[in-house]
């Protein structure tokens, strides 16, 4: 218990504290997530920021396709799994280092566009 408060303490404290704010500090996330490599706290939570933020990110631009694939908002297929969102994202980053100060967010919108665009 102590341990999971300590935890969302540490969550709670910002960008110092292994937040991924810009697509760099995202894809240092997200690989220490797919390598299993993170090795402290304060690296499991960034990793998990990965996770929840291609998650998050990733099921409102499904609905965005299934719902409205008209409109001009993001929107991506679904993929098969939040890994093989993690691996679109860390590709697509890797081929894009000129856009590793933009925000996170921002990253994964464009590398699921490209990646899984909306086909309806």
């Amino acid at each position: 218990m102590i341990r999971c408060l300590f935890l969302l303490a540490l969550m709670a404290c910002g960008p110092q504290l292994g937040h991924a704010d810009t697509i760099q500090d995202g894809r240092n996330a997200c690989r220490n997530f797919l390598d299993n490599s993170a090795t402290n706290d304060i690296a499991l939570i960034s990793a998990g920021r990965c996770t929840g933020m291609l998650d998050g990110v990733v099921t409102l631009m499904v609905y965005n396709c299934a719902l409205a694939p008209a409109a001009n908002i993001p929107k991506a297929e679904a993929p098969y799994t939040t890994g093989a969102s993690i691996q679109a994202f860390l590709n697509w980053a890797d081929n894009h280092p000129e856009r590793w100060g933009d925000s996170f967010s921002e990253g994964v919108i464009a590398a699921m566009i490209e990646t899984f665009p909306c086909r309806n």
